[in-house]
């Protein structure tokens, strides 16, 4: 469920830059992709950094127990 979630909201931030670019340039789309600054989804808000990495810095620890998805802890990256 989180991948799909995570494919919506990329698919969400790249319609979005190709809309603003609105022209054929891979490097003006992606450039626009980078520009992302305080998208608000269901992950949160988040920005991408100079790396290209994005803000979020917490995820989701889980385990599968009987079969199923159990929560574990939050994952926060230092």
């Amino acid at each position: 469920m989180l991948l799909l979630v995570v494919c919506l909201l990329s698919a969400k931030v790249i319609i979005g830059a190709i809309n603003k670019v609105c022209k054929n340039d891979r490097a003006a789309i992606r450039d626009a992709v980078l520009a992302t600054k305080d998208f608000n989804g269901v992950l949160g808000n988040w920005s991408f950094d100079a790396n290209g990495d994005t803000s979020l810095t917490t995820m989701s620890g889980n385990v599968v127990k009987a079969g199923k998805w159990e929560f574990v802890s939050a994952l926060k990256t230092e």
